[in-house]
């Protein structure tokens, strides 16, 4: 914060309320509404009364899971479009500025990023960015994947949503 660095979050929290078992494969929470009151919190001290969190990514690799139950594993696009649409609407009524996107695939190829595409280009959901990881020391691999994924999104309603590999090596 001390720098003027702004921040890309990842929202990979589960709450125990919210998330009584440990279980990759829970991404609903038990009670929607309160999962959207804490992400408001979270976004009013990092975003609102603190300045430092400028761009929110909903999940962290729900494509592959994690077996300690946190972040998500989502199989079906339709179920991730669904956990990301209830997450940003908190996100956006707090802070209206700031840059929302998803869903920070370990793999590009997942169905869960043309899935997330498709449903906020219908729906209107926002859709600031599109995120994925690679790690890989090959500039080619990267250079594929940008090419992959601009042209998922090169006829997005109203513009093109940034690309952004939010973890490399």
């Amino acid at each position: 914060e001390a720098t003027g660095a702004k921040v890309v979050a990842a929202l990979t929290i589960k709450p125990a309320a919210l998330y009584p078992r440990i279980d990759q494969a829970c991404w609903r929470p038990a009670d929607v509404g309160e999962w959207q009151h804490v992400v408001a919190r979270m976004v009013r001290r990092y975003s609102v009364d603190r300045p430092l969190v400028t761009h929110w990514e909903i999940g962290n690799e729900p494509d592959i899971g994690e077996n300690g139950g946190s972040p998500y594993l989502i199989t079906r696009p339709e179920d991730y479009a669904e956990y990301y649409t209830m997450t940003v609407r908190p996100i956006l009524e707090t802070f209206p500025g700031a840059k929302v996107g998803g869903p920070a695939a370990a793999n590009v190829h997942t169905p869960l990023l043309p899935g997330l595409i498709e449903h906020c280009g219908r729906t209107g959901t926002p859709l600031h960015f599109v995120s994925w990881h690679l790690y890989s020391g090959e500039p080619r691999q990267h250079a594929e994947q940008v090419r992959l994924v601009r042209s998922l999104v090169d006829d997005f309603p109203g513009g093109r949503p940034d690309l952004m590999v939010t973890e490399w090596n």
